[in-house]
């Protein structure tokens, strides 16, 4: 398995690079893995616990923001894989500061598309032939608010629809490469970038509640589906947008009824 992660410092992207880790190990294969993040002390600790587990890994340190950031990872890519790529996990995003669309600065919206959505493209783009030679996949991290836009995160929902709209895109056009693109949406999950939220006990256990399965989600819990999407079992999808977020979004009408 060769596989590149961004966001891999934490969260998610940590989750999945230990599940793909573990996955290739099961299956007799030495996991090879390019780690990349805005910072290279967020990888550091990661790279070590998975380089104990018997990966290989290169960190990469690049914010995608700056397009020339993500074609340096295709080169990084390269350098590390030779002429294959198995997956591009597209995991990194940032979140805006709350307020309404009518506060909302150019700046901000700006930075959120281009990490939440261009870059995943650019991404996409710069590693297209490792990706075909291997028919590898792409899977990148949406988000329910793709399709549920909720005050007051803003420009947020509008990135990650844009984003779920390009892997679509990507994988009508490049299905005939053997590449497949998907994206997985997560519901409420509790990681670094959420730790405002979900370090009050008493606000996870009552948005938890609302949710069918009863609690918020871990990291590692999403990062299964990315996994297996990036895996061969899951090579005969393509296009989709799951949601994973414990049924939350299956049990919407019960608010007009008042509970």
């Amino acid at each position: 398995m060769r596989a590149v992660i961004t966001g891999a410092g934490g969260g998610i992207g940590e989750a999945v690079a230990a599940r793909l880790t573990a996955v290739a190990k099961a299956g007799g294969e030495r996991p090879r893995l390019l780690l990349v993040d805005v910072a290279t002390d967020r990888m550091s600790a990661l790279g070590e616990r998975l380089r104990d587990a018997g990966a290989e890994v290169t960190l990469h340190v690049a914010d995608l923001a700056d397009p020339a950031s993500c074609r340096e990872v295709g080169e990084a890519a390269r350098s590390a894989f030779g002429e294959g790529l198995d997956a591009l996990v597209s995991n990194a995003g940032v979140m805006p500061p709350d307020g309404p669309m009518l506060t909302l600065s150019v700046e901000d919206w700006d930075l959120q598309f281009a990490v939440n959505a261009r870059a995943t493209w650019l991404l996409a783009c710069a590693l297209h032939p490792l990706l075909s030679a291997a028919e590898g996949a792409v899977v990148a991290t949406a988000s329910i608010a793709s399709s549920y836009p909720t005050p007051p995160s803003n420009t947020y929902a509008a990135s990650k629809a844009a984003l779920a709209t390009t892997i679509r895109q990507l994988a009508v056009e490049w299905g005939p490469d053997g590449i497949n693109c998907n994206c997985v949406s997560p519901g409420p999950t509790h990681t670094p970038m959420t730790e405002v939220v979900y370090g009050d006990a008493e606000l996870k256990r009552i948005r938890g509640g609302r949710i069918p399965l009863g609690h918020v989600a871990g990291p590692d819990e999403i990062a299964a589906v990315i996994t297996f999407l990036a895996s061969p079992e899951g090579a005969y999808l393509t296009g989709l947008n799951i949601p994973v977020d414990g049924g939350l979004t299956a049990n919407l009408m019960p608010l007009y009824r008042g509970s």
